[in-house]
């Protein structure tokens, strides 16, 4: 099968979405022709046409343009419309329904099958020019681009449920995002690597991570003022990890809140290291307004750290029973919930994070995945 992938960033850039593509593609890839079309950005420096994992990889020429409220910048890749007649395939998978024409679509629909996952679902809780905007795309182009695919896949129930149009739910699939669960598993925190983040950062306390891209939808905020009130009881420290267009503004927060030797940003890392930073902390939050999925709440539950989450859109199906739930942007709800966890006895820890890995194992390996999307392309093919 000859498969073209497309999606504005791919690795070693290190997204949700992408990791998603890295993880089902590298393993198709051992059985099928896979292409994948991208921007140049996350991977400048390297050629315009290379190979990762078995993967082809195309790297096109590319400007952004920031757009305000939007969780990633709007790419521009030059001649990506002629992409589907260059590299003529079995079937096309598109996986950002933002970023791309009818034009591209209408090539793909010439040439082969059309699948497209629904990674963002539609806009809601962000604020309200996102919400409104999303909904009035929504409307002007990406419901159309969504009712002419073959296949529609959605990273969760809830993705499915808000984004689809009821017509076209009918060749729609919940297909849920993986975690590699030997990668990301329980450490010692005697070993180099983990001590080696715990000097470098000072995690000398009780030790809180949060990691996401720093735009308003993640909820950062929340969970600073959340950690502000928890440092009058305990001696905590909350590491942040990723980078984006508010961390300047969250930064101030941090000094006007007068808890800027407690918050610690981190900025990105490598995608190698991130085991050992879910096991440098003592449990993990995602503040999260607005989530389809969480690959990150899924490398916590694999790593046995303690979750407390935002109850929004596909989290629930992710963590189940395996966390502790707040209500978006309630800090009152998130301090009391992180107090909770932070005195908990070590069996109703443990029986938790048992919980949550067992979850991980055996609804989220990323070789059921990736066998899934296989079998629906297939199908799809057939048809």
């Amino acid at each position: 099968m000859d498969i073209c992938v497309f999606n504005p960033f791919f690795y070693p850039y290190s997204g949700g979405t992408e990791t998603v593509i890295l993880e089902v593609y590298r393993r198709l890839a051992k059985r099928h022709n896979v292409t994948v079309i991208t921007s140049e950005f996350g991977g400048r420096g390297l050629p315009n046409r290379d190979e990762v994992y078995g993967i082809d990889v195309v790297r096109l020429r590319s400007r952004s343009m920031i757009i305000p409220g939007a969780p990633l910048p709007y790419i521009f890749m030059d001649g990506i419309d002629r992409m589907a007649d260059v590299h003529k395939s079995d079937i096309y998978h598109i996986n950002n329904r933002f970023q791309y024409s009818m034009g591209l679509v209408d090539r793909i629909r010439r040439n082969g099958k059309f699948a497209i996952t629904i990674h963002n679902s539609l806009p809601s809780g962000i604020d309200a020019v996102t919400d409104g905007a999303g909904l009035v795309y929504d409307y002007i182009k990406g419901r159309r681009m969504v009712s002419a695919a073959d296949l529609i896949t959605c990273v969760s129930r809830s993705a499915l449920e808000t984004t689809v149009p009821r017509y076209a739910q009918g060749r729609s699939y919940v297909v849920y995002n993986g975690v590699d669960y030997k990668r990301f598993r329980k450490r010692s925190k005697g070993s180099k690597s983990i001590r080696d983040i715990i000097k470098r950062f000072g995690l000398d306390s009780i030790t809180i991570l949060d990691t996401g891209r720093l735009v308003s939808q993640k909820g950062h905020i929340y969970l600073i003022r959340a950690v502000e009130r928890l440092l009058r009881y305990y001696d905590v420290k909350l590491l942040i990890l990723g980078d984006g267009p508010d961390r300047a503004m969250l930064e101030r927060r941090c000094i006007d809140l007068g808890v800027e030797g407690s918050v610690i940003f981190g900025g990105k890392v490598q995608h190698e290291m991130a085991p050992y930073y879910y096991n440098a902390a003592d449990l993990f939050s995602l503040p999260s307004t607005y989530e389809p999925a969480s690959i990150a709440v899924l490398e916590a539950m694999a790593s046995e750290v303690p979750v407390v989450a935002s109850r929004v859109g596909g989290v629930p199906e992710m963590l189940g029973r395996s966390g502790m739930y707040v209500r978006p942007r309630d800090e009152d709800a998130l301090f009391r919930s992180l107090r909770r966890v932070i005195t908990m006895n070590e069996r109703e820890r443990g029986r938790m994070v048992r919980s949550g890995r067992d979850k991980v194992m055996r609804e989220h390996d990323w070789d059921r995945i990736a066998k899934r999307y296989e079998e629906l392309f297939y199908n799809t093919i057939r048809y």
